[in-house]
């Protein structure tokens, strides 16, 4: 067992990590313009007990791309606050016991995608989206085969309409999923 920790700091950068292994700690904080981070874990094998944490901050676009096609017990931490556009996207989740975490603020249109391509169970996502006039929000989640799951999404903007679509398959007992517009 080690412990792999990343600190990077970049402005008009993009950040690509391609890991394979357990208990890593990913954390990629980037201020300015032009930020981009992909990071990808458990490829080739199962990932267990990893924790990757994204601040993307000040002016400019913010993308976040977070690929867990396979483990249990990983940790995701996504901040965008500034204002540009902020997307953020949690591809081929697949896994059990795993906690996502997305806070989303600033002027601009704010966007996350979780999308679980096999069977999730016990997962815990959480999502917020907060913005002023003009500012859109939109989600969309879709998870397969979740037992157990706990689902919060909010999103807070009294003058612009939002936009969300969750898909949740569900074999048996499905947990909890709260949507919360203000």
């Amino acid at each position: 067992m080690f412990l792999i920790s990343f600190g990077v700091y970049a402005a008009d950068n993009s950040i690509s990590i391609d890991q394979i292994g357990n208990n890593n700690q990913y954390t990629v904080t980037q201020e300015y313009s032009g930020k981009y981070v992909n990071i990808s874990v458990g490829g080739v094998a199962s990932s267990d007990s990893n924790v990757i944490s994204v601040t993307q901050q000040d002016t400019g676009s913010h993308s976040a791309s977070i690929e867990l096609p396979n483990g249990i017990n990983n940790g995701v931490n996504i901040t965008q606050a500034g204002g540009g556009n902020q997307t953020t996207s949690i591809q081929n989740f697949v896994g059990s016991s795993n906690s996502i975490s997305v806070n989303q603020s600033g002027n601009s249109n704010n966007t996350f995608n979780v999308l679980g391509t096999g069977t999730n169970n016990a997962n815990t996502i959480s999502a917020t989206q907060i913005g002023n006039a003009g500012a859109d929000k939109s989600f969309t989640l879709n998870m397969n085969g979740t037992n157990g799951a706990s689902v919060t999404i909010q999103q807070t903007n009294p003058t612009q309409s939002n936009s969300g679509s969750m898909s949740i398959n569900c074999y048996t007992g499905c947990g909890n999923y709260s949507y919360i517009k203000n």
